[in-house]
């Protein structure tokens, strides 16, 4: 069990055996090599934030689609980055490229397969970002000036279902 300060009770061995070898002494030197990497190397000042956006509760009863694929690209000769994104749900394909464009903005070109008219969100961390167009019947659809972040890709189908994509960032 760890103490109150996050450091290890060394008379508290959770499994037999755990601590074989190790001393006081040694337990020290762990406990404060583990409290410089938090100090060093800690988590970022937002990660909470990242987390509670990461997990949102608002659409539970959505399908998550999963990564299938991603994908950097840069032009030789250019600081122009092509990345391109691929999610898979059950009904579902959605494909993104985002190209670098004036500043901390990128340009989302997307298509959706089977192609629909479905309303997509682009889904930001907060929500002051949010971006929302609708695909033409062929699935395709575009966002331009879309500003750099941590970002969700919600599709909305008919009937009310609704297509997550796991957070990424842009």
């Amino acid at each position: 069990m760890n103490r109150p300060d996050g450091t290890r009770d060394p008379d508290d061995i959770e499994a037999t055996g755990e601590l074989d070898g190790i001393d006081e002494l040694d337990v020290e030197i762990l406990d404060r090599i583990a409290g410089l990497h938090g100090r060093i190397d800690g988590p970022p000042d937002d990660f909470d934030e990242e987390m509670v956006f990461a997990v949102a509760a608002s659409e539970l009863g959505a399908e998550l689609a999963r990564l299938e694929e991603q994908e950097l690209v840069t032009a030789r000769g250019s600081d122009e980055r092509t990345q391109t994104m691929s999610f898979a749900a059950t009904s579902l394909t959605i494909l993104l490229t985002i190209t670098d464009v004036a500043g901390n903005r990128v340009r989302v070109d997307g298509w959706l397969a089977p192609g629909a008219g479905h309303d997509v969100q682009l889904r930001s961390r907060g929500g002051a970002a949010d971006r929302r167009t609708v695909a033409d019947s062929a699935g395709r659809f575009v966002v331009d000036r879309v500003r750099r972040g941590l970002t969700q890709v919600v599709v909305r189908l008919g009937g009310g279902s609704l297509i997550v994509t796991p957070t990424f960032e842009l």
